[in-house]
């Protein structure tokens, strides 16, 4: 009997009308098994999913089932066992956690191989940072740890707005539908236990997919079941271990043939000539400037025989291009100057390392014409002209170098 508050009287016992629904979609424990794809309550469905289940129990075989050779036929359990022992010949590869470190390009394991590596970790932890860095804006440059500080403050605004799951219990229940609900196309929506009776539909064919363990080795790329393709994948596993050669293969000459092992021993060795023939920049530099004060003490004596436009018609402030002064020690400038009314500010302005620039000196214009400024035995990188101040006029500038 159903009272008007919704409540279901069994058995003169009272309960939801909801719980009465939910048990109708469980089933029965002695409900029939269903066909893949039909309608039928969630015990049903289980029965056909645990007869499912023994097929691909057998797939998978005993736990004393042979290791199978290389790209035979046998059980899942068979081709794990044949994958265990080729796992102990790459732990022969692999090493021991105490094996010593290696120089660049001699033989050892891979565990001797990567204490080598781990020297230029210590770049990476700069990259990484502390756990301490502060956290950056968004978008900001900054280390990982202060990244992943920026992270889980905004996953604490994500939790902030995630709000409370009562609502979602009642979508979950639309969700889950009823035990009549019609199969869904893949890909379509539906409830959950209409998608359940696709899964069910699908699960025939995921076992006609893994085949059977007596199924042949496909072929590279061409179709065939689970079983086939693991055939193949285990032949191919031992042709790339011949490739990957012995932790002894020998080194390699550059462009020959030979084992990636071989090839990384002649990497190894390529990066320690390069670190030797790096060298320090210090005694380049040394070099560089005696052979810049050689080439000033040959070309001092060069004297420019026609003038150059360092500002040309000029109607704003603004400075003109590097003149580069290492070959010279006397420059002299004409600032020519039309449509004068208020003028400006021209200055001369010189710099010793290329970049910044100091005033050697300032010329006012107040009047059309031209004005000279000269600097002599004065030694600069380079120099140029600037017009600092523009109320008005056309500026030019040349110079001649010495």
């Amino acid at each position: 009997m159903i009272t008007n508050d919704g409540v279901v009287e069994v058995n003169n016992e009272t309960m939801p009308a909801d719980l009465i629904l939910i048990k109708t979609e469980i089933g029965a424990v002695d409900s029939a098994v269903v066909a893949a794809g039909a309608v039928g309550n969630v015990t049903a469905k289980l029965r056909l999913m645990t007869t499912d289940l023994d097929k691909v129990a057998l797939e998978i075989g005993a736990l004393a089932d042979a290791a199978v050779a290389a790209g035979a036929t046998g059980s899942v359990t068979a081709k794990l066992r044949l994958m265990t022992t080729d796992l102990d010949k790459v732990a022969t590869q692999i090493g021991a956690i105490a094996d010593a470190a290696i120089v660049a390009g001699a033989t050892g394991s891979v565990s001797a191989k990567l204490r080598l590596m781990t020297t230029d970790l210590d770049k990476v932890a700069t990259e990484i940072g502390a756990i301490t860095d502060a956290a950056i804006v968004a978008g900001a440059t900054g280390s990982v740890a202060a990244k992943l500080r920026l992270m889980t403050t905004d996953l604490d605004t994500v939790n902030t707005n995630i709000g409370t799951i009562k609502d979602d219990t009642i979508l979950i229940k639309t969700n889950l539908g009823a035990t009549d609900d019609a199969s869904v196309p893949s890909g379509n929506v539906g409830t959950i236990s209409g998608k359940l009776r696709r899964v069910s539909a699908d699960l025939s064919g995921v076992v006609d997919g893994i085949g059977s363990v007596g199924t042949g080795a496909a072929i590279a790329g061409g179709t065939g079941s689970v079983n086939a393709k693991l055939r193949l994948m285990t032949t191919d596993l031992d042709k790339v271990a011949t490739q990957i050669g012995a932790t002894a293969d020998a080194v390699v000459a550059a462009g020959a043939v030979g084992s990636v092992s071989g090839k990384l021993r002649r990497l190894t060795t390529d990066t320690d000539t390069i670190n030797t023939n790096v060298g320090t920049i210090k005694d380049d530099t040394a070099l560089i400037k005696a052979d810049v004060d050689a080439i000033n003490s040959k070309l001092g004596t060069a004297r420019e025989t026609t003038a150059s436009t360092n500002l040309n018609a000029v109607v704003a402030a603004g400075a003109g291009a590097d003149i580069p002064m290492i070959a010279f020690t006397d420059i002299t400038f004409q600032i020519i100057a039309t449509n004068i009314t208020d003028g400006g500010v021209m200055a001369i302005e010189g710099t010793l390392d290329g970049t910044n620039y100091a005033v050697i000196d300032t010329t006012a214009v107040s009047a059309n014409g031209s004005t000279i400024y000269s600097t002599l035995g004065e030694p600069y990188l380079a120099v140029r002209a600037n017009l600092t101040a523009h109320t008005d006029g056309t500026y030019t500038v040349l110079y001649m170098r010495k």
